[in-house]
């Protein structure tokens, strides 16, 4: 399933995303150790610009992956309307703590290769067209 995410993005937002991938935080780089490189047998793209927002990892199947630290405490609210955004286009959001990720990378691993299962499943026998192939 192809996912129509493009807006015109302004050229600060793109300096911005560049400069977020280039300054990792220490959570985001041990996350991005485990999806690089195709390792759970799909691309993931990171800092990458949708609709407006910079999300931290992006999976084309459709799964927008977010680490949260401190600053999500008070940012709440933006990011409810955010993750709607995205679940209005059929992307599913999935957001790990930091203390998780430092703390439990294996356990955090294992429900992104749940979610990308589930993606898969829902995409597979799906026609040009968007129609369901009978089996």
């Amino acid at each position: 399933m192809a996912y129509q995410l493009s807006r015109r993005m302004p050229e600060w937002k793109k300096r911005r995303a560049k400069w977020l991938r280039d300054n990792m935080t220490y959570p985001e780089r041990l996350l991005w150790r485990r999806l690089s490189r195709k390792q759970l047998g799909v691309w993931f793209y990171r800092q990458r610009p949708m609709l407006g927002y910079i999300v931290d990892f992006w999976c084309p199947l459709g799964i927008v992956i977010e680490v949260d630290g401190v600053c999500h405490r008070k940012r709440r609210a933006r990011d409810r309307e955010r993750d709607a955004a995205f679940a209005e286009r059929g992307i599913v959001t999935l957001r790990f703590g930091v203390r998780d990720i430092k703390g439990n990378i294996e356990a955090v691993v294992s429900v992104i290769r749940g979610s990308l299962r589930e993606k898969k499943a829902n995409t597979d026998g799906i026609m040009e067209g968007g129609r369901q192939d009978k089996k």
